[in-house]
């Protein structure tokens, strides 16, 4: 698996080494205070639960490019209006928090 941060790094004569991949960021947050290895996840919207887990966030040392975000969902709930007000709500929540 390689991306943006594999590409900053060859830049730099560095690789890293991908241990184990999970589904969310809590998963990837509790396999990082669960072990020595480290971890890459949103820190703005996962400040609270990296505070609650005692970890601490350090910024990327790398230009990195910014990272897309988007939402799925099945078709047959695009014309459902309680989906709809949800992707609504949740694109609103993350366009104020990434502002």
């Amino acid at each position: 698996m390689t991306g943006p941060i594999d590409t900053a790094l060859a830049e730099h004569g560095l690789r890293r080494r991908v241990v184990t991949t999970v589904p969310t960021v809590t998963a990837a947050l509790m396999r990082v205070r669960d072990s020595d290895v480290v971890g890459m996840v949103p820190a703005r919207t996962a400040a609270s639960l990296i505070r609650g887990l005692g970890l601490c966030a350090l910024p990327i040392p790398l230009d990195l490019p910014p990272m897309p975000m988007a939402m799925a969902w099945h078709l047959r709930q695009d014309a459902d209006p309680g989906h709809r007000w949800l992707r609504g709500l949740v694109r609103a929540t993350l366009s104020a928090v990434v502002a």
